[in-house]
């Protein structure tokens, strides 16, 4: 899976549209459809923006080769599939 489809994948099991998406990130709706669309992130501070929302690890977003396991604490988190936890 691409990180095109893995911010939509985010943010359709957490229920969201982009406009709520855009809301409560302060991300711009524009930016929400473009990164979904054509997988560029901007920048650092709205890919962290973005993780946070999600509660999900950076690198499993903009990296597509990173493959996520759940968190055991938090069900809603997702970490990177590592012994770095």
């Amino acid at each position: 899976m691409d990180k095109i489809n893995r911010l939509k994948k985010l943010r359709l099991e957490k229920g969201v549209s982009q406009d709520k998406c855009a809301q409560e990130t302060g991300i711009s709706i524009s930016s929400i459809k473009r990164y979904e669309k054509e997988g560029v992130i901007g920048n650092a501070y709205n890919l962290k923006l973005l993780a946070e929302y999600f509660n999900a690890d950076m690198d499993y977003i903009y990296n597509p080769n990173e493959h996520p396991i759940r968190n055991e604490e938090n069900t809603n988190g997702i970490k990177r599939n590592d012994n770095r936890s």
